[in-house]
Formats: structure tokens, C-alpha cells, sequence
């Protein structure tokens, strides 16, 4: 995320860390798949995007 972008938008911040949180998460599986190809489990990787992408929506409408 642009630094300039952000600091024009401090509100937006805690938003911002939380989309971070789930591009990681996609960035870890894309490696884990890349990496060896072994198996993943979905139900575990699920519940953790599920976790993030609860924090995006807690973080939006914390958003005034």
C-alpha cells in the first residue's frame, strides 16, 4: 500500500492492516502450494481467513 495514500487517509489505517493480514494469509497458501505441493488443510486455512476477514469487517464498521 502506498504510504502516501495511507497517510492521507489515517482513518482508513486498522482497515488497512487487516486486508494486509488476509493478502498474507492468500500469499502463505500460494507459497505452501508452490513450495512442495503437499496437502493443506482447507478446514484450518479456512477458519483462519474466516478470522481475518471478520477483523476487515470489525474494522469497517469501526470506520467514523
Amino acid at each position: 500500500m502506498d504510504h502516501v495514500w495511507i497517510q492521507q487517509r489515517p482513518h482508513l489505517a486498522p482497515l488497512v492492516l487487516r486486508l494486509d493480514a488476509v493478502l498474507k494469509l492468500a500469499d502463505e497458501l500460494y507459497e505452501h502450494g508452490r513450495a512442495n505441493g503437499d496437502a493443506v488443510d482447507y478446514g484450518a486455512f479456512e477458519e483462519r481467513v474466516a478470522r481475518a476477514t471478520a477483523e476487515v469487517d470489525q474494522s469497517v464498521q469501526q470506520i467514523r
